[in-house]
């Protein structure tokens, strides 16, 4: 994942003191960048539409730092099968579509929640007890893993368990 930059803005009066607040360059939506948009009746078109092909996995592998034996598991193929879809000209399949779209869905909320890339991406690659001790990335291999990944993602964004 690429850094965002962030810079310290200071502002005050000679007679109060500075107030310091962070602000934050636009961070990139990954959604938006494979699926070419964030709105999800959008993304169900171009998954259903079959508008995704394989060297889009390429892409999320090399931004999301995701070795092949990472990414496979999550859309339920073999690391061989992978390897061909990312050699491929041919559309994604649906169902590996949607999982990928699960995946980039829940990294662009891990971003949102930590407000740093590096630290999101780290976050998904830990181990959680709130998770029986499996990593995040190792929890989106189905729905409902997936939602218990977004309610962890939401106790960490809004003062609850890390």
């Amino acid at each position: 994942m690429s850094s965002r930059k962030s810079q310290i803005v200071t502002k005050g009066r000679q007679s109060s003191p500075a107030v310091s607040y962070l602000v934050r360059s636009p961070r990139r939506e990954l959604v938006a960048d494979f699926f070419g948009s964030t709105d999800p009746a959008k993304v169900q078109i171009a998954i259903e539409g079959k508008r995704l092909r394989g060297s889009v996995l390429t892409r999320v592998r090399e931004d999301l730092n995701l070795g092949k034996k990472q990414l496979a598991p999550i859309l339920a193929i073999e690391e061989r099968t992978l390897a061909r879809r990312e050699s491929s000209r041919e559309a994604l399949p649906l169902a590996e579509a949607d999982r990928l779209y699960r995946l980039v869905r829940i990294v662009d909320l891990a971003t949102q929640m930590f407000a740093d890339e590096k630290k999101a991406a780290d976050w998904l690659r830990q181990p959680l007890p709130a998770l029986g001790g499996a990593t995040p990335l190792e929890m989106l291999t189905t729905e409902p893993g997936t939602r218990r990944v977004e309610q962890v993602l939401y106790s960490v964004g809004y003062g609850g368990v890390t």
